[in-house]
């Protein structure tokens, strides 16, 4: 009995949100990032993606940089009161020069 009891109270806590209220639930809208290596700036020329009319081949599409994804992730939000933005992580290791170097000015200058 000791090893049943808190296996059925476990399982009656599971049934009883399975049954919440439709009003109750919260819609979410998760926006997640990752491996963003300071890549303040589009890549030139953007980047080079499959063809979705011909596999075979390759097209270039204008894509990349925090602005481009600032802009995306505003575009994504509107409508959508219950949205979260995350970042999973390698958001400066690796970084190109321009953002190496914003993150060293900003970083001494909270140090001073």
């Amino acid at each position: 009995m000791r090893r049943t009891l808190p296996i059925l109270v476990a399982l009656i806590a599971c049934l009883a949100s399975a049954h919440a209220r439709a009003s109750d639930r919260v819609a979410l809208r998760i926006l997640a990032i990752n491996d963003l290596h300071g890549n303040l700036e589009p890549p030139p020329g953007g980047i080079r993606i499959d063809d979705p009319a011909n596999k075979d081949r390759k097209i270039r599409v204008d894509a990349g940089g925090v602005e481009r994804m600032a802009t995306l992730v505003k575009q994504l939000r509107e409508g959508h009161k219950n949205t979260i933005f995350v970042a999973a992580g390698d958001l400066i290791g690796a970084s190109p020069f321009l953002s190496a170097m914003f993150m060293t000015n900003r970083r001494s200058s909270h140090c001073r």
